[in-house]
């Protein structure tokens, strides 16, 4: 039998083929059942090549302290092959070993956020729940004066030089990320941040960081790429008068959020989650398009990307309509109440999905898609009253009061 090292890495190597093939619903129990280990180790192999399937699954993830610990970066967490040290991204292989110093460091830390773990739902951590804000800014005090671990290099994948930036980078923003937090939160529900909220947020950084100031403007436009502060603030950067240090690292969030675009796909596969990713992506395309102006070769990228996106979009619409509308209708006739609210509540976010998708394309499609579920909606003869308002009710929530009379 084979043993140690390299019997563990052909294990793995085989189980992660195994992986990549999986359903969901069996990939949502690995995950569950590695989230479950003290020390995931040399378990963190098999999903990292998953990872962006899993972010489209939005599985719910237990409070774990290294996640909430860097939840404010989540936006520039890539894997350590995609790492440019020049760019405002994170590796995911520090979060562990910077996340181990945190908690060596104060350990009563550690215990606050087990307290308030315990009293928490492990569903309920949204943009309002204080469980981070109660760890980012001790944690930062603590990452900008931190000792590099002598095994550094071996268990990060970077370079020693690496390490001093890095923690003053991350140690830095943590100070900031309750304010930026509320900021996220309070844009969520509707309240605009002004101007000068966001521009304090720079405030206290040292315009000469390049790093940590690309990585705060790359989190702006991640989090809240169409607020009007956030508009504000990019073109004040993109003036000829701005400092060049300040200008530099504009630019360097610019091609951070431009490259993230190109490569990653912001469509969830959860139809309750969808719709907001894919009014963000739409967000973000148009606040990119606006900065670009004039930059012919950044604007090429963007339209590139855009137009992944939409086929990505499209894709996902089609097969939401597929088997959240088409296949319902089959029990449509001996479905409760319940059931119903819950084909409505699908009807409802298909409908808020397809309007933030044709603003970065494919209306022509989505046409297409909703003409076929008007005849599917249609009512047969047969059918009871019952299940032709039911039918019209949807009809009318995907395509309009007028389309549905007209389905009678």
């Amino acid at each position: 039998m084979t043993t140690g090292k390299a019997g563990i890495g052909s294990a793995l190597r085989s189980l992660h083929g195994d992986l990549q093939i999986t359903a969901d619903q069996k990939l949502t129990k690995v995950v569950a059942m590695l989230d479950g280990l003290a020390s995931r180790g040399d378990a963190d192999v098999l999903i990292a090549a998953l990872r962006p399937r899993l972010a489209r699954l939005r599985l719910s993830r237990p409070l774990n302290f290294h996640r909430i610990l860097f939840t404010p970066f989540d936006p520039l967490i890539v894997s350590i092959s995609d790492y440019v040290p020049s760019t405002p991204a994170v590796p995911r292989t520090v979060l562990g070993p910077l996340g181990d110093l945190v908690r060596e460091a104060d350990p009563d830390l550690v215990l606050t956020f087990k307290a308030l773990v315990a009293a928490t739902p492990g569903d309920a951590y949204t943009p309002g729940t204080p469980v981070g804000k109660t760890i980012w800014a001790a944690a930062g005090a603590i990452l900008l004066t931190a000792k590099r671990p002598p095994d550094w290099q071996q268990i990060s994948g970077m370079r020693d030089a690496e390490f001093a930036p890095l923690c003053k980078s991350l140690g830095s923003i943590l100070g900031l990320a309750a304010k930026l937090h509320d900021i996220v939160a309070a844009e969520m529900i509707g309240v605009a941040p002004d101007t000068a909220a966001v521009e304090q947020l720079l405030a206290p950084l040292n315009s000469d960081d390049t790093k940590t100031v690309a990585m705060l403007i790359a989190l702006l436009n991640a989090n809240m790429p169409n607020a009007a502060a956030v508009r504000t603030l990019n073109q004040a950067l993109a003036l000829q008068s701005c400092p060049p240090a300040l200008r530099l690292a504009a630019n360097q969030a610019q091609d951070f959020i431009l490259g993230a675009l190109e490569t990653a796909l912001p469509v969830s596969a959860n139809l309750s989650q969808a719709p907001a990713s894919v009014e963000r992506a739409a967000d973000t395309l148009d606040a990119q398009a606006t900065r670009l102006r004039g930059q012919n070769a950044q604007l090429a990228r963007l339209g590139a990307a855009r137009s992944r996106i939409d086929t990505a979009c499209r894709a996902q619409f089609s097969d939401f309509m597929t088997r959240h509308v088409f296949a319902s209708l089959a029990h449509i006739a001996n479905a409760d109440d319940a059931t119903i609210d819950g084909f409505e509540r699908d009807a409802r976010a298909l409908r808020r999905f397809e309007q933030a998708a044709r603003r970065i394309g494919g209306a022509a499609s989505y046409d297409q898609t909703l003409r076929a579920s008007a005849e599917k909606l249609r009512p047969h003869r047969n059918d009871s009253i019952a299940t032709k308002t039911d039918k019209l009710r949807l009809a009318e929530i995907l395509l309009g009061s007028q389309a549905a009379a007209e389905l009678r």
